[in-house]
């Protein structure tokens, strides 16, 4: 049996998830949304549009997860959102210096790894 193809079937994307993202998050879920952006961003460059219906169909978290998360969002320095447009759309830019910066990880933790 072919898996790739069942769950093409039944329409089921799988999604990546990196535990450093829910570290930033400060939650799992967080974390979930905050892969999932980053995969949109992988796909379709620095600025895209997401809009809530669209993540937690990706996602499958909760409205109240969601609305956590993307209050969490808005303090992160790499990620830039606006609203644009009527009906409102909501936009997300990845700034990849910022991103690199937010990624790299700190010098004593880069010691210890390598000491051990």
């Amino acid at each position: 049996m072919d898996v790739s193809l069942l769950l093409r079937q039944l329409h089921q994307h799988p999604i990546a998830y990196y535990p450093c993202y829910a570290d930033m998050m400060g939650s799992v879920s967080g974390g979930v949304v905050l892969s999932q952006l980053m995969f949109h961003y992988g796909r379709r460059g620095n600025k895209f549009r997401r809009n809530d219906k669209q993540l937690l169909q990706e996602t499958h978290v909760t409205i109240r997860e969601l609305r956590e998360a993307k209050r969490k969002l808005k303090t992160l320095t790499f990620l830039k959102i606006t609203v644009e447009g009527l009906p409102a759309v909501t936009w997300y830019e990845v700034l990849p210096e910022e991103l690199a910066e937010a990624l790299s990880v700190p010098a004593s933790l880069n010691d210890a790894v390598q000491t051990s």
